[in-house]
């Protein structure tokens, strides 16, 4: 990505509503930023995310990565492109590594693609800690699982 996402004029209602969330709408997030979008309960968060990877298109105006409308892309290619990191992240009651490898099912899943990930998230040093380090199961439900800090 060069440019960045930038929503252009976004006008967005739900389906059977009357009120818009989203009301000529600018917006943008230059490449290779990382931003948290913040507000009160009801500001359109969540609506940004979800006309981001597609699963609205807007009534009107357009939302661009590097200044192409993300409606020339293919749902699933546009997809692909996108992680998003909710609030109150959600481990699988597996190893850590699988919990990595999850995040890209189409993704090599070798020791070393997961190591890096977890290197690029600032997250290798606190696994290597964990008592079988990349093989430690998640969650208390298991005998020697164990649970992750909000944080982590």
């Amino acid at each position: 990505m060069q440019e960045g996402v930038r929503f252009r004029h976004v006008t967005f209602r739900y389906p059977g509503s009357k009120r818009a969330v989203l009301q000529d709408f600018d917006f943008a997030i230059p490449a290779g930023k990382v931003v948290a979008i913040v507000g009160p309960n009801g500001a359109g968060k969540t609506t940004l995310v979800k006309l981001l990877c597609r699963f609205y298109d807007p009534e009107s105006g357009c939302i661009e990565l590097d200044g192409n409308d993300i409606r020339d892309l293919s749902v699933e290619k546009l997809r692909r492109m996108i992680t998003v990191l909710f609030q109150f992240p959600v481990p699988y009651f597996a190893t850590a590594a699988d919990n990595i490898a999850l995040g890209d099912l189409a993704a090599t899943s070798g020791v070393m693609e997961i190591e890096a990930a977890a290197r690029s998230a600032g997250a290798h040093e606190f696994i290597a800690r964990l008592p079988q380090g990349y093989d430690t199961l998640l969650g208390k439900w298991f005998a020697n699982g164990a649970e992750l800090s909000g944080g982590e």
